[in-house]
């Protein structure tokens, strides 16, 4: 059964950015499982999307909002997959406070004694798309990665096949 991720990241954005200041204060949010934990910017909150930039669907990465989003692709990429819901491993998200839109959203695994962490590196203003297929690749990563020594590798195809789904 297709899920859509978009329409949802759009509910949430909305829904979300009412809460404006009270958000600005929030500087570290975990999602409800806690696998994932979402760094915010220091000092203040950016700047919401130009008009113009609203066209090319851009959001503000606020962390309570991220941290929703990331449990949410989480739950839905398991059900699709038909497994568990859940992480074996921390999944860190970063916000790039001076963060362009153009930037790309950076994965980094790293091996330790007890297993993998995982970063994400989020710009501060992002495109939804982007956004929704950076957290489906290092989900991805982590599913495939899980009980190995050596990180696995993510065909693009697959990435772009769920994120679309």
């Amino acid at each position: 059964m297709p899920r859509i991720f978009l329409p949802l990241l759009a509910l949430l954005s909305l829904a979300l950015g009412g809460l404006g200041p009270a958000m600005a204060q929030d500087r570290l949010s975990y999602s409800l499982s806690g696998d994932f934990i979402v760094h915010g910017w220091p000092g203040r909150e950016p700047a919401p999307p130009r008009p113009g930039e609203a066209a090319r669907k851009l959001i503000v990465a606020r962390p309570n909002f991220l941290a929703i989003t990331a449990e949410h692709i989480m739950r839905t990429l398991a059900e699709e997959l038909r497994r568990p819901p859940g992480v074996a491993s921390k999944i860190h998200i970063w916000i790039k406070p001076a963060g362009r839109e153009e930037e790309p959203i950076g994965i980094v695994s790293s091996m330790y004694s007890d297993g993998w962490v995982y970063h994400v590196h989020v710009p501060a203003l992002v495109n939804e798309t982007r956004l929704v297929k950076g957290i489906v690749q290092t989900l991805l990563l982590e599913f495939a990665s899980r009980g190995r020594r050596n990180s696995a590798t993510i065909p693009t195809w697959l990435v772009e096949g769920m994120t679309q789904r």
